[in-house]
């Protein structure tokens, strides 16, 4: 699964994508935050609560979490359908200020 594609099937607004794509978070500090969302949740959102635009942040690692669950969804054998409708709920009410 590609971050382009997933930002399409869910249409995420042009902003959204726009962000997504041009955020730079080396991929060691990825794993250390996606790690620590996963396994110390409090660690991780104090370190995002830290963030001057931690909306962005926030919407960047859920893209990013999102797309690397892709693999999971399908070994289990959930649809593409079902898996982007998990995720539409990005296209209602969200936008970047």
């Amino acid at each position: 699964m590609e971050i382009e594609r997933f930002m399409k099937e869910i249409h995420l607004p042009e902003q959204g994508k726009l962000f997504v794509s041009t955020f730079v978070l080396p991929e060691e500090d990825y794993k250390k935050l996606k790690e620590l969302f996963y396994n110390r949740e409090e660690a991780f959102f104090q370190i995002i609560i830290k963030q001057s635009e931690k909306e962005k942040w926030l919407l960047y690692l859920y893209v990013r979490f999102a797309v690397d669950l892709y693999s999971k969804y399908t070994e289990m054998g959930i649809s593409d359908k079902i898996y982007y409708d998990t995720f539409l709920i990005l296209q209602f009410g969200f936008s970047i200020v």
